[in-house]
């Protein structure tokens, strides 16, 4: 049996009364949605991948709360002739009281995070506009283009090589836009200034990140903006306009 001191802690468990079981506010602005969105027509595609999971994930705790409210009804009209058989039956009621709360949790939790993805799809949707199947094309062509210059750029400035699937993506694309990935493969940090705005030590390719002996340079640094100003991200541009990515 349980000892009564848990017991107690267990029916005063007030410090979760407020538990985030998901991602803050912070965690889906910054990683979810801005760190997979690369671009605002990126944002709007990852903010619809998500709501898609968490739309599923609700109609699952409906109809898990349904099947846990049978079977509870199952159990109050069935009788135990024995002590065990009562036990086992009053052990199982709890298991599913407990489930349910359990649920209802989640599920209070997923509707705050759907609350929050929404409140910023619909600033998306003003800002991107009408999107007609030959603007999503151009948009999905420029998400692509960025995507994988900032893979490029943060994996040679992370180990100082492009990774195998990342190489395989770039040799897929148009050939017109091998020579912006081998510009940012020479120069990783031109694409800093489009994912930070902040100022970061980075450091070049050959540094010694990869594991060889030879000494570090002087860290690179992207200029910070001025306190209270916002940092915008650049606005989408088209395939044919893909130069200004390398423009100063």
């Amino acid at each position: 049996m349980i000892d009564e001191t848990a017991e107690t802690i267990l029916e005063q468990a007030v410090e979760l009364a407020d538990y985030e079981r998901f991602h803050t506010e912070f965690q889906i602005e910054h990683f979810i949605i801005a760190g997979a969105g690369v671009s605002p027509y990126g944002e709007w595609k990852q903010i619809r991948r998500e709501l898609a999971g968490r739309l599923a994930g609700l109609r699952g705790f409906r109809d898990s709360k349904i099947e846990n409210a049978l079977e509870t009804e199952r159990l109050e009209k069935s009788w135990r002739w024995t002590r065990r058989g009562r036990t086992r039956r009053f052990v199982m009621l709890r298991k599913l009281e407990e489930s349910r709360a359990d649920m209802i949790a989640a599920e209070r939790d997923t509707v705050r995070e759907i609350r929050a993805f929404r409140t910023r799809l619909a600033e998306l949707v003003d800002r991107l506009g009408d999107l007609t199947p030959e603007r999503r094309a151009e948009l999905e062509s420029d998400f692509w283009f960025r995507k994988l210059r900032a893979s490029v750029a943060l994996e040679v400035l992370s180990s100082g090589r492009v990774a195998k699937n990342t190489l395989d993506a770039v040799v897929s694309c148009p050939p017109e836009w091998w020579p912006h990935f081998v510009a940012v493969f020479q120069d990783p940090s031109s694409v800093l200034p489009e994912l930070t705005g902040s100022e970061i030590p980075l450091f070049a390719p050959g540094s010694g990140r990869g594991g060889g002996n030879e000494a570090l340079p002087a860290p690179v640094t992207v200029s910070r903006p001025p306190k209270g100003s916002s940092v915008q991200r650049p606005a989408p541009v088209s395939v044919v306009d893909s130069d200004a990515f390398l423009r100063p």
